[in-house]
C-alpha cells in the first residue's frame, strides 16, 4: 500500500495522469486468497487512487493490431466503478498537456 500511495501522490502532485493498462484483462485470471482476479489492473490500487485528485488514461497496450482498444470497455467500467476522473489533454507547443 505504501508504494501505491507514493505513486499516486507523486502523480497527483506533479499533474501526471495514471494509466489503466488493459493488457492484464486479456490474460488468464490469477488465483489469490480472495479469489480470482486480473493480474492487473488491481482494484485496491484504483480505489486508493480515487481518493486523490488524479486523472487517468486507458491503454490497451496492444501488441498486435487486433488488440487495439481491447479491454477499453472494462477499463472505463473500472474507472466509473471507483469514481476516477478521465484525463483531458491537448497538444500544447508540441507536447501533450493535461487540462
Amino acid at each position: 500500500v505504501a508504494c501505491s500511495k507514493a505513486i499516486i501522490e507523486c502523480a497527483a502532485s506533479s499533474g501526471v495522469a495514471l494509466e489503466i493498462n488493459t493488457n492484464g484483462m486479456r490474460k488468464r485470471k490469477v488465483k489469490t486468497a480472495d479469489g480470482e482476479r486480473y493480474a492487473y489492473p488491481v482494484l485496491p490500487f484504483w480505489e486508493l487512487a480515487s481518493e486523490y485528485p488524479v486523472q487517468v488514461v486507458t491503454n490497451s497496450d496492444a501488441h498486435k493490431p487486433a488488440e487495439i482498444r481491447a479491454g477499453q470497455d472494462k477499463a472505463f467500467a473500472l474507472a466509473e466503478q471507483v469514481g476516477i476522473t478521465y484525463a483531458s489533454y491537448a497538444l500544447v507547443d508540441g507536447r501533450i498537456a493535461l487540462l
